[in-house]
């Protein structure tokens, strides 16, 4: 009894230690690939399961996952590019492609079987690293798979052979890529370094998307002459710091495409296609560190529904065209570092679409237009770094604006009455308009707009009075610092303001009134010559608090122990104060 018991716990545990892998047909495939590629770490004394590499369903007995001539799963001895190989054999790929789904060949030059391309009927994943086969091959068939191909090299048998593998997507780096020709099912292509073969493919009837990268040689530094009847189904082209010299012009029949973007490919400096116009299905134009030159096509004003973004183009030589300014629905335009030139254009209420206009760093001059009923969405306007040596219009059609940025742009005379009925700005949140020269003050009426939050008018030779800055209730970031403001700076801070930078204003008697302000953060008052005692700033959120150069507030910071728990920064040098200093807990920077 004791002895069945003991066998009967012997098959048993034998039982327990086998796995789904360990059929006699799917261990024999299995021996069949390990004898022939003589990968030496798999112990056939041990289940299939603990053989590394090798990975199969928890329902079935089929394998699921096989990685080959990896460094846990080497192949042939210590030289993997010595005699093994895979086998050929159809038994061995029958019984291992009927659930195999994923494929990893990691180094050898090992002749891929002609048997497991046909056989491999489910694949939905196969990976080649530093695989380089010594003859052609055949892709496999496959269920659907993306392929990823990296280090290696390898020739396709032709393009009949290729139309029948079932391959979604390739991905590509640092290899030579493939004639993909024919291949019908392929939907993308991703090409990341290595040596471009020919990319003259044809009949890539589903390809959507197509993304080469960091591949700087290109035969004759042109690509080819792809068109809508080769690419029926192409959306997406992205080109980025490869060689090329010009775009071809038979893309503008590839009416199906959405998005052309090209990034970093410095020896284009051919002009903007005018064919791009026939794209109808448009929405997206890119182009990033890329010197293409203008003029900018006007043909391109029949686009709808676009966004256009350009940044380090070489337009020195062109200007806005005023077609520009009448594509019914542009959304969103940016022209940015590229040296464009001339006056803006009036937008009409023609492109009310338009949402964001941003031509920073140019050479637009001005008179800035006033007719900009086009405007009436957008919410981003940023002509920064221009040299428009104008005024500022009223732009009273601006009922959408968030955010206007004119830093650097040598805007002069008197600024418009926002805020008032004619100009209410209701959405406007952030101006940014320092390094200016006005030589006019804010016009009070700007304190009434209810979205208000930051006031940026650094060194803008602004002058005058800050008399109505406590009605801005939403303001919470004010910098009119290195300007004129005058001898009367105590005007009273809003409870909802945390940045107060008022330094070089020429500043003199009390300083603003913050006795409100319960929310300050930091406070900077430096290089003017105010006087008189320091208020306390009643705020738990105050961490630097900067009085030196040239102010003398007199009397003691002894009080200031519960209302400066946060304060990290304090310069307070050259001034007149006395009495004890506080012991603040968290200061960091402490000059007296």
């Amino acid at each position: 009894m004791l002895r069945r018991f003991l066998i009967f716990a012997s098959i048993a545990i034998f039982i327990a230690n086998l796995c789904e892998c360990d059929s006699n047909e799917l261990r024999d495939a299995l021996d069949d690939i390990r004898t022939s590629l003589n990968i030496s770490s798999w112990n056939t004394s041990l289940s299939m399961c603990t053989w590394a590499g090798v990975t199969c369903t928890s329902n079935s007995a089929f394998l699921s996952s096989l990685t080959l001539c990896t460094t846990t799963v080497p192949c042939g001895g210590s030289n993997v590019m010595g005699n093994s190989s895979l086998p050929n054999n159809a038994t061995t790929w029958s019984i291992i492609g009927r659930n195999l789904t994923s494929l990893t060949i990691s180094r050898g030059s090992f002749p891929f079987p002609d048997n497991a391309a046909t056989l491999l009927t489910m694949l939905s994943r196969l990976s080649f690293t530093s695989y380089s086969p010594t003859v052609p091959m055949q892709l496999p068939i496959g269920a659907g798979y993306a392929m990823t191909l990296s280090s290696s090299n390898i020739i396709l048998q032709g393009s009949s052979n290729a139309g029948g593998a079932n391959v979604t997507s390739m991905s590509i780096s640092s290899s030579t890529v493939p004639d993909l020709t024919n291949i019908a099912s392929l939907m993308s292509v991703t090409i990341t370094s290595g040596t471009l073969g020919t990319l003259n493919w044809t009949l890539m009837t589903r390809l959507t998307s197509i993304s080469i990268s960091s591949s700087p040689t290109l035969i004759n530094g042109t690509l080819p002459n792809w068109t809508g009847t080769n690419f029926p189904a192409l959306t997406s082209i992205s080109l980025t710091a490869i060689g090329i010299s010009v775009t071809p012009t038979s893309w503008g029949t590839i009416t199906t495409l959405t998005s052309i973007g090209i990034t970093s490919c410095t020896l284009l400096n051919s002009p903007l296609p005018s064919e791009w116009s026939n794209l109808t299905n448009l929405r997206s134009i890119t182009l990033s560190s890329t010197p293409m030159t203008g003029p900018l096509p006007d043909s391109w004003a029949s686009f709808v529904n676009l966004t256009i973004a350009i940044t380090g183009a070489n337009f020195s030589q062109a200007t806005l065209p005023s077609a520009w300014a009448n594509m019914p629905s542009l959304i969103s335009l940016t022209i940015s570092n590229c040296g464009l030139r001339g006056t803006l254009p009036s937008w009409p209420s023609t492109t009310t679409a338009l949402t964001y206009l941003g031509l920073p760093n140019n050479a637009i001059t001005g008179p800035l237009p006033t007719n900009v009923t086009g405007w009436s969405k957008l919410t981003t306007l940023d002509i920064s770094n221009n040299p428009i040596n104008g005024t500022l219009p009223a732009w009273g059609e601006l009922r959408s604006l968030t955010t206007i940025s004119i830093f650097s742009c040598n805007i002069t005379g008197s600024l418009p009455q926002w805020g008032a009925a004619a100009s209410p700005m209701s959405t406007l949140k952030t101006i940014v308009m320092n390094n200016n020269s006005l030589n006019s003050t804010i016009p009070s009426s700007w304190w009434n707009m209810t979205s208000l939050v930051t006031l940026n008018a650094n060194s803008a030779n602004v002058t005058g009075q800050l008399d109505l800055v406590g009605n801005a209730t939403r303001l919470t970031s004010l910098d009119v610092s290195g300007n004129s403001i005058g001898t009367l700076c105590n005007f009273t801070v809003p409870k909802s303001l945390k940045t107060l930078v008022l330094q070089n204003n020429l500043c003199t008697g009390q300083h603003p009134n913050w006795t409100a302000a319960t929310t300050l953060a930091l406070v900077n008052l430096e290089g003017n010559a105010f006087y008189g005692s320091l208020a306390i700033i009643s705020s738990s959120s105050l961490t630097t608090l900067r009085i030196s150069g040239g102010n003398q507030f007199t009397g003691s910071l002894s009080n200031w122990t519960s209302a400066a728990t946060s304060l990290t920064e304090l310069i307070a040098s050259n001034n007149r104060l006395s009495g004890t200093l506080p012991a603040f807990s968290k200061i960091v920077t402490l000059l007296l």
